[in-house]
């Protein structure tokens, strides 16, 4: 059942958005463009949901407290900018918890109006009695796997939800999910209702990257259009995800130090702070700890974003998950492409299962949804798999000596899985002597362990040690 809803909405851009959210979701909006319009459709629709541009409009403080006196039940949503207001000018009576930033983030949009849908009862009369409890809206993001690997990284995510304040590192392979952890981790703490900005740190040139993190005035730059809000402080009461932050200069990594440690931005060419609530995650699939050590990352950059650590399997490592995932991917292939649902026989199985996956789960997505195009959905084969099975990376290391050898397919290999299977020889060859094995490694004791936990070889270590004693 649509709801009731009175969209007040001046920005054009802002208005589209909405609009075709709105229009989409099967909700037909009554559109005001100031608030003075807003009192008589107020007063003569039984309001289910109300989404108010405010620009620190008097009236528009009239309108919500109208609303919220004549309709206890009606949902709320605040979009502003941080030019106008900030959400500390809301005042807290009015009970409104839900305040977006423009440019308006649709997915959080449409999450607080299927938050409305959940609550609110339509055609039901407006009582006090009727008004829902402050229950944060639902989430969204799912984590598919039940490798003990991946529920390890699982659940370190979910304990960096509940503490929304600390800063979190995501560190994995490329296509491990690092977005997707980034996501979760959002969507499971108490900022879910505030924006999520993605940031890819690689793909903004260094001098560019400054000014979209933390905005600039006007005259900052020869071509400058005039005042801009940076994105640190768009994402007031959200999140922040730095998506490769170990591509950061060494300059503006002092300057985000400088944020995190202070809460405050300044924009470029501004000696006015600014402050803003917002948590910051970032990812790297760079040895940062290796970063720190050649001095291409602040040591104390590093020691403040490592506040958790999320550490994502390959997936080559996620047994069982492989499959999962792989189902997963087919369901969703077979709705976009509106093919019959997808089954894989014992040999695609083992295909997947047999395949290293060198760009791990986003090359399983991509060859998945080939296979169900080229299938055409129904039961798959491994001829629709664009896997040349003949070709699967494979490497052998043998300790000879000081010396090993390892040998390479023609499309090569992860530098982190030779690394891995470095150290799984070092520890087999110590018997899970760590000192020994950094020493035959060449490297230090306490960057060895940092490895050893980096991929998930403790196990093996407490193994090697206890057959040791045994013997």
């Amino acid at each position: 059942m649509s709801l009731s809803v009175l969209a007040v909405l001046q920005d054009p851009e802002t208005r589209k958005r909405v609009l075709n959210l709105l229009t989409e979701w099967g909700h037909e909006p009554q559109l005001c463009s100031v608030p003075e319009s807003g009192f008589r459709v107020a007063s003569e629709s039984p309001l289910d949901l109300m989404i108010l541009e405010y620009r620190g409009e008097a009236r528009a403080l009239e309108l919500i407290q109208r609303v919220k006196e004549e309709r206890p039940r009606c949902q709320i949503i605040l979009i502003t900018d941080l030019e106008s207001v900030s959400r500390r000018e809301v005042p807290p009576q009015l009970g409104v918890r839900n305040v977006l930033y423009r440019p308006v983030n649709q997915d959080v949009l449409l999450r607080l109006i299927q938050f409305a849908e959940r609550v609110v009862r339509p055609g039901q009369p407006d009582s006090p009695a009727a008004q829902p409890s402050a229950e944060p809206p639902p989430t969204f993001t799912k984590l598919i796997g039940s490798s003990p690997v991946f529920r390890s990284a699982a659940k370190v995510a979910e304990q960096a939800a509940k503490n929304p304040q600390t800063p979190v590192l995501i560190v994995g392979e490329t296509g491990t999910g690092k977005e997707l952890f980034a996501r979760f981790i959002h969507d499971q703490s108490g900022r879910r209702a505030g924006p999520f900005i993605h940031v890819s740190c690689g793909s903004i040139p260094g001098e560019l990257l400054e000014s979209e993190l933390f905005g600039h005035e006007v005259g900052a730059f020869e071509d400058s259009p005039g005042r801009k809000a940076g994105l640190l402080e768009l994402a007031h009461g959200g999140t922040l995800y730095l998506d490769g932050v170990a591509e950061i200069d060494l300059p503006l990594q002092a300057k985000l130090l400088r944020f995190m440690d202070s809460k405050h931005v300044r924009r470029v060419m501004s000696e006015t702070p600014v402050e803003v609530d917002v948590r910051v995650i970032a990812s790297t699939h760079r040895d940062l700890a290796r970063e720190v050590a050649t001095r291409c990352f602040r040591t104390d950059l590093y020691n403040r974003l490592n506040g958790v650590q999320v550490l994502l399997p390959p997936l080559r490592e996620r047994g069982g998950d492989i499959i999962d995932l792989a189902l997963h991917f087919a369901a969703l292939s077979a709705r976009r492409f509106d093919t019959r649902p997808a089954t894989f026989s014992p040999a695609v199985e083992r295909l997947l299962m047999d395949y290293r996956w060198p760009s791990n789960v986003r090359e399983l997505a991509s060859a998945v949804e080939q296979a169900v195009l080229s299938g055409g959905g129904g039961a798959l084969d491994p001829e629709d798999f664009p896997i040349e099975t003949s070709r699967r990376p494979f490497y052998l290391v043998d300790f000879s000596g000081e010396s090993f050898q390892v040998r390479l397919p023609e499309e090569g290999v992860s530098l982190d899985s030779v690394e891995r299977k470095v150290i799984e020889a070092a520890l087999d060859r110590t018997r899970g002597n760590v000192m020994e094995a950094a020493r035959l490694l060449r490297v230090g004791r306490g960057a060895l362990r940092y490895k050893i936990v980096k991929h998930g070889l403790e196990s093996q270590r407490v193994e090697a040690r206890t057959l040791r004693k045994a013997s």
